[in-house]
């Protein structure tokens, strides 16, 4: 059994039991899909303004290849002249992307090119780990 009084980062919740080597898995989980990392290849074109829901702007994007990525996953989406958008990716629907971005881009955006990985979906199961860890689970 991993010993519990491991070193934890100045911010890290203290986790014991199965709770501590869930986390331990998913973390070398983030370590994998790191040094798998690839910059999607895939480029989005012809995105138009949909919708702003909230403080957030929806738009829906063409793909040019296949693009397999899981709604409601976290991202990063590059628009030439602009600094990279946290996103999220709300759905890919045959050769169409939805995506939910916080800045309005104008009415339309000739291209784009989304990048998404596991650790960021993992980094968020982690944050909800540790933000349960005090609460009974039977």
């Amino acid at each position: 059994m991993a010993d519990k009084t491991k070193h934890m980062a100045h911010d890290e919740v203290f986790l014991t039991g199965v709770l501590d080597e869930f986390r331990t898995a998913l973390r070398m989980e983030i370590d994998a899909a790191r040094r798998h990392e690839s910059t999607s290849a895939v480029c989005l074109i012809n995105g138009r303004r949909i919708a702003q829901v909230g403080s957030n702007y929806q738009y829906v994007f063409d793909i040019e290849n296949a693009l397999n990525l899981p709604g409601d996953a976290p991202g990063d989406l590059y628009v030439p002249g602009h600094p990279p958008f946290d996103v999220i990716i709300i759905s890919v629907d045959g050769m169409a992307i939805t995506i939910s971005v916080p800045q309005d881009l104008g009415k339309f955006v000739s291209s784009a090119r989304p990048q998404s990985n596991l650790a960021h979906l993992m980094r968020k199961l982690i944050e909800r780990i540790e933000a349960l860890a005090n609460k009974a689970n039977p």
